[in-house]
């Protein structure tokens, strides 16, 4: 079991998925970028973060999210998320 600490990435990242799911969509964001600040190279975060930045119809914002996450984690997952987002923008433009 891991112990999580209040100044954990991990608390801000339950913290935020718990946000978005009551609909607190802002509050969730700023939950993500805080467990930003403390492990910035934490691409699954860093997607979580874009998709809700999406979902609030900042496209812009939440396409450079996907490229970091594509960047700092070279699988597949992040980079076919990445050319999706790219696509749903381009689409929106």
């Amino acid at each position: 079991m891991e112990v999580l600490e209040p100044s954990g990435w991990g608390v801000h990242d339950l913290l935020a998925q718990a946000l978005t799911g009551t609909g607190d969509r802002d509050g969730a964001v700023a939950e993500y970028k805080e467990a930003l600040q403390i492990w910035p190279n934490n691409a699954p975060v860093t997607s979580r973060l874009a998709e809700l930045m999406e979902e609030n119809g900042d496209f812009v914002g939440a396409l450079e999210q996907y490229r970091k996450a594509a960047g700092l984690q070279g699988d597949h997952e992040f980079k076919a998320q990445y050319a999706a987002a790219q696509q749903r923008t381009n689409a929106h433009i």
